[in-house]
């Protein structure tokens, strides 16, 4: 699942808790603030944060 995000701005993300502990390390390494969430019922639904969300709107282009 570390590859599921939401990137809410530049270098900044959203995941699901419970990701590869190397794979979050490595965002953190690489500059990205990566904040894990516990989506374990919407997980349920066959499915991730990603798949889970809508467009982000961010302006007005």
């Amino acid at each position: 699942m570390a590859l599921n995000f939401v990137a809410l701005e530049p270098g900044k993300i959203v995941i699901p808790e419970g990701n590869n502990a190397s794979a979050v390390r490595m965002m953190r390494e690489a500059g990205v603030e990566v904040i894990q969430v516990q989506i374990d019922e919407l997980m349920k639904g066959a499915g991730s944060i990603h798949c889970m969300t809508a467009f982000l709107k961010r302006d007005d282009l």
